[in-house]
């Protein structure tokens, strides 16, 4: 028994193939970099070889491109302005430290606004870069002129460039790993969390819980997936196109069940028979559709089948409602979009590419969590700083003023209870490299002075060893800790002197720098949730209108609000108040989706009253109000009450039966839903 346990908790731990196969990557694109920086000489080596682990986090050859153009964009800024700053206010040091302040302050805002880890990191090399030559300049040389400041510019430039060609390089040539695998494995991983999914949403009530954490499950992985598409458009992935269409049409699938999911769970005594039918026809099959190791044609075949079947069940209701009207023509779409996510699966299996070019989730930037991210990184410089002028502002320790402030921007947007616990892991990594260096590395490096040779080997083995466990979520914390103090303390170069005291100075300095990260995160938590959500649930709210005035297709509106979802649904904690907050975000989308059609009706019967016309366009007005949480909202009732004077000037005689009776549904049932959600978030809200 005590076996089998110990087993299971170190299988997690241990490497796989693909493991050893990215540390071999990452040794040989550190080894590629230090042995071109030495060959030419460089100042400063150590940069190169860190420019090129770093870019192999993630090994594919899309996303290292990606995040190498990133880096030199980013380090080409950061030089830039860092050599400004050398030449305008080096003669007022109190203003060279406001700038600084102020850029890293601002790039760390705009770097936790962003959800692309190479988007990240880019914003991180600008303040980066920035400060290696800022300190290592005035550090170095007595007295700065142009020429010297264009120089070290250079140097520092030409370092990151070295790095990153070095990664790019071993990245295409030793065992390539392309982004149409990375896609395919994103696919079946957004399909089994869809399949999981169905297999709850019309649950009980109890098991409410389980849905809402399966429908985080899953559009957490479509964020994922979205941010990777961009990557794959550095290699021209086949499949990126079918990846972003996929994706557009799981948001269409799941904001309609969670719609009809509602009604069978709060509305279900207003429901007739009909309704009753259409619904448990849904729960019955809805799972069965993405079942695994089904073969496409028989998918597309069962799904028609059901889709014939779902006709049927309506054809055959006597008298229909408005109410089974909306479920039935919500349950047609909602089939029809699985009968072209089947299409795409097929597609992105084949590597086939789609014919649309499609672009990603747009870009959604929140600036309370930019904020709170840029004040906490400004409180890190300015600890680091005092810390370093009180060990009268040696260089050994400058690395403490440069690693935190990068490493405060890569975790500045996480989640609040993740970015504590990853600083808490880059202190344990940076302790663990100091404790091998001082007790195995710089003995041995002392004894093979002069031989790159040795330096690599010596180097290579405790870096082969960190690189096995980056892969793994549940120690990359550590992993990269000690790659990164590992390589900055060692610091490989032509001109390497080796003195413990000197050791010693550096690993305190950079130790005293995580911890500060560290602390600096259990001081600065990211802003609470809930607050976060009101904020986008305004943020969708405008969208709404702005959607209702420009008539954009669902597709478009998709893509406008998916990356806020995926932002409303992640921030979502295990409470009942956040979890409604949630779940108005979903149905906000799909309440769009429906005016949409309305509008498009109106559109099409121009015989319709204007007074109707006119009264639809306040009715919409207001209900994307009460989604926006604004003040001077408008109250549920007032909803409610605009719907029912709407529904007494829609003309019967101007449309078929079967759209008068959807279009009482939609106006009546949108009204109640949404009251109802809003009677339970005030409810919630006053339990807290």
């Amino acid at each position: 028994m005590t076996k089998a346990v110990i087993e299971a908790w170190l299988e997690p731990f241990i490497p796989s193939s693909e493991d050893f196969k990215y540390a071999v990557k990452g040794v040989l694109s550190l080894s590629l970099a230090l042995f071109i920086s030495m060959n030419f000489d460089f100042l400063r080596p150590s940069w190169a070889v860190v420019s090129a682990v770093m870019l192999h986090i993630r090994p594919q050859r899309g996303m290292v491109t990606e995040r190498a153009f990133f880096l030199v964009l980013g380090s080409l800024v950061g030089v830039i302005l860092g050599g400004l700053i050398l030449k305008y206010f080096m003669s007022a040091p109190e203003l060279a430290f406001v700038a600084i302040l102020l850029l890293v302050g601002g790039t760390a805002t705009a770097a936790a606004t962003v959800r692309h880890t190479n988007f990240v990191y880019g914003f991180a090399m600008v303040s980066g870069a920035c400060l290696l030559v800022v300190l290592f300049s005035i550090m170095s040389i007595p007295t700065l002129t142009s020429q010297q400041i264009f120089q070290v510019m250079i140097g520092r430039f030409t370092e990151v460039i070295v790095g990153a060609g070095s990664a790019v390089f071993v990245s295409y040539c030793v065992f390539p790993s392309k982004m149409d695998g990375v896609l395919r494995g994103h696919t079946q991983v957004v399909l089994g969390q869809l399949q999981a999914y169905f297999s709850v949403v019309f649950g009980d009530t109890p098991i409410a819980v389980v849905r809402r954490k399966y429908i985080r499950g899953l559009i957490t992985a479509i964020g994922l997936f979205n941010d990777d598409t961009n990557a794959g458009l550095y290699e021209r992935a086949q499949n990126v196109n079918g990846s972003r269409y996929l994706i557009n049409r799981i948001l269409s699938v799941v904001s309609r069940l969670e719609m009809l999911q509602h009604l069978y769970a709060h509305r279900q005594h207003e429901l007739d028979d009909a309704s009753q039918k259409l619904i448990e026809f849904l729960r019955r099959t809805l799972p069965e559709l993405l079942q695994e190791g089904q073969d496409h044609d028989l998918q597309v075949q069962s799904l028609k089948e059901k889709m014939r079947l779902l006709c049927e069940i309506h054809d055959l209701t006597e008298r229909k409602s408005p109410l089974s009207m909306l479920i039935y023509k919500t349950s047609f779409e909602v089939f029809g979009f699985l009968e072209d996510i089947f299409e795409i699966k097929s597609m992105i299996a084949q590597d086939k590419k789609h014919q649309r070019s499609l672009p990603r989730l747009t870009i959604y930037r929140n600036p309370i969590i930019g904020l709170v991210s840029g004040l906490r990184t400004m409180l890190i410089f300015i600890v680091c700083v005092l810390c370093w002028v009180m060990m009268d502002g040696q260089s050994t320790y400058a690395m403490m003023l440069v690693l935190p402030v990068i490493m405060s921007h890569m975790f500045g947007g996480l989640p609040a209870t993740i970015g504590p616990m990853i600083a808490r892991k880059i202190v344990q990594g940076a302790c663990i490299a100091v404790a091998v260096l001082l007790f195995f590395t710089l003995g041995a490096l002392a004894q093979s002075v002069g031989s790159i040779e040795m330096l690599l080997l010596i180097m290579g083995g405790p870096l082969f060893v960190a690189l096995l466990f980056v892969q793994n979520l549940r120690t990359r914390g550590v992993a990269i800790g000690f790659i990164l103090t590992f390589l900055v303390l060692t610091n490989p170069s032509n001109q390497m002197t080796f003195s413990a005291l000197t050791a010693i100075n550096m690993s305190f300095g950079l130790v005293c720098g995580v911890v500060v990260l560290w602390w600096s995160f259990h001081l600065f938590t990211r802003p609470f949730d809930v607050m976060v959500q009101h904020h986008i649930l305004g943020s969708i709210g405008q969208d709404m209108r702005q959607t209702f005035k420009k008539r954009i297709s669902e597709e478009s509106l998709n893509y406008k609000t998916g990356e806020r979802l995926i932002y409303l649904v992640t921030s979502e904690v295990d409470k009942t108040y956040s979890s409604l907050l949630a779940g108005l975000g979903l149905f906000s989308l799909y309440s769009g989706h429906l005016m949409m059609q309305l509008s498009s009706l109106l559109h099409e019967h121009v015989e319709i009253s204007p007074e109707f016309r006119q009264a639809f366009q306040v009715w919409q007005n207001e209900f994307s109000l009460s989604l926006s949480g604004q003040k001077g909202k408008k109250e549920a009732s007032d909803v409610i009450e605009r719907a029912d004077g709407l529904l007494q000037l829609l003309d019967r005689q101007l449309l078929s039966e079967e759209n008068y009776l959807w279009c009482q549904g939609v106006i009546w049932h949108l009204s109640q839903i949404k009251a109802d959600i809003v009677f339970s978030v005030r409810q919630a809200q006053t339990e807290l």
